[in-house]
C-alpha cells in the first residue's frame, strides 16, 4: 500500500473488534520515501508524519467524562459512528529519539510511539513488532478497551510538505 501525500492527510481504516489480550501482536513492515523537514511532534502545527500506524480503541462510555459523552454523542449522530476511546499511533520521526513517547497535540487520547527516527533508513524496507497491549498499559496507565480498527496513514496538512511511503505485512496476532 503506498501512501502519498500533498499538503493534506489521507487514511486507510480497517475495522476491527479484537481482544486486546487475546490478539497484542501488531506486526508490521514500511519504507519511509522522505523527511519532513518542518515536522515537529510537540506542535500542531508541526505534527505530520511520512508513516504512522495507528491502532485504536473502542469507546466506552463507562470510561467517558459527561464532557466526552456530550461530544460523542454529536459526533455520532454527524458521522454515525463514535470516536475510539484511544489511539497508539507507531509514528516515523527524525525529530525525537527512537522509543519516544508523545501526546497528539490535539487530544489527549492518542500516543504517539517513535518507532523509527534512524534518517538513513529512508527508502528501506523495515520491519516492526510491538506488543499493543503492553504499549497502551504503558503510556495510557490503564487497561484498554477492544482494538476497533488499524489505520495506515500519511500526512502533511500541517507543514504543507509532501510525503510518500509503503505499507506492507500488517497483521495483528496472539502472541
Amino acid at each position: 500500500l503506498e501512501g502519498i501525500a500533498d499538503n493534506a492527510a489521507g487514511a486507510m481504516i480497517q475495522r476491527l473488534d479484537a481482544d486486546a489480550a487475546a490478539t497484542p501482536m501488531l506486526r508490521f513492515r514500511w519504507r519511509v520515501g522522505n523527511l519532513i523537514s518542518r515536522s515537529d511532534p510537540t506542535t500542531k502545527a508541526g505534527d505530520d508524519y511520512a508513516a504512522r500506524i495507528y491502532v485504536t480503541f473502542a469507546y466506552d462510555p463507562a470510561r467517558a467524562t459527561l464532557r466526552e459523552k456530550s461530544e460523542n454523542a454529536i459526533m455520532h449522530v454527524l458521522y454515525g459512528e463514535t470516536p475510539p476511546h484511544a489511539a497508539l499511533a507507531y509514528v516515523f520521526t527524525h525529530k525525537l529519539a527512537t522509543g519516544a513517547v508523545q501526546i497528539s497535540p490535539f487530544t489527549s487520547r492518542v500516543r504517539k510511539i517513535v518507532v523509527d527516527s534512524d534518517v538513513a533508513s529512508i527508502g528501506r524496507w523495515k520491519q516492526f513488532e510491538r506488543n499493543v497491549l503492553d504499549d497502551y498499559r504503558r503510556v495510557f496507565r490503564e487497561e484498554p478497551t477492544a482494538i476497533s480498527g488499524i489505520a495506515v496513514m500519511v500526512d502533511t496538512d500541517n507543514t504543507g510538505e509532501h510525503a510518500r511511503s509503503r505499507f506492507g505485512d500488517i497483521s495483528l496476532t496472539s502472541k
